[in-house]
């Protein structure tokens, strides 16, 4: 008969051969689960991307509690931050919400979102956080439904979900509590969400 770890228990010939995890407690896994923490962590490079996406997040220009994306650096903080959170997408390889409307867009829409790729970008946040109803675009006017007007608030309050997640991670990470970040599921959830209303 062969020698295996799992037929040795403490207190029998042999225990001491046996070094390594024990496998968790049932118990232990769903206090886990209970606490918030997810049987599912970040791999290595998503915890990356997620850091990166954190400081990009710490590094916006935000005036009155608005992302400030007039001023030259504004802007060019608001492009670093959004490309940030296309790289955390990819790094979680986290699917693109449908973007199949884009192919009725106008030919100067279609200019800007050429595919059905993420391709997030400032203007877009811009109009989202002014609640414009009217924009011109090449001298020519476009006026947003009231379906588009509810879709910009609930980019809106996608951004604030996501922005308070990277809040708590940078705490955590400045505190050195790493077990208060956020789980893997909520900031795959706070993606997907902002996804589907950009």
């Amino acid at each position: 008969s062969s020698f295996a770890c799992r037929d040795v228990g403490p207190g029998r010939p042999g225990a001491a051969l046996c070094s390594g995890p024990s496998p968790r407690p049932a118990g232990a896994v769903m206090l886990r689960k209970l606490l918030g923490r997810d049987a599912d962590p970040l791999t290595g490079p998503e915890e990356t991307a997620v850091a990166r996406l954190s400081v990009a997040h710490r590094r916006l220009l935000v005036d009155d509690g608005r992302v400030n994306t007039k001023s030259e650096a504004g802007f060019a903080r608001c492009t670093e931050f959004l490309e940030g959170l296309d790289a955390t997408a990819r790094a979680m390889r986290l699917d693109g919400a449908p973007r199949s409307y884009r192919s009725d867009f106008t030919i100067n829409y279609r200019a800007l979102f050429p595919n059905e790729a993420r391709n997030y970008r400032v203007d877009v946040l811009e109009a989202s956080v002014e609640q414009y109803a009217v924009i011109w675009v090449n001298g020519e006017k476009f006026e947003f439904s009231a379906e588009a007007m509810r879709r910009a608030q609930e980019l809106q309050r996608a951004w604030s979900e996501l922005s308070m997640l990277l809040d708590r991670w940078g705490l955590a990470w400045e505190q050195r509590n790493l077990p208060a970040r956020p789980a893997r599921s909520e900031i795959r959830n706070a993606l997907v969400t902002l996804d589907l209303m950009w």
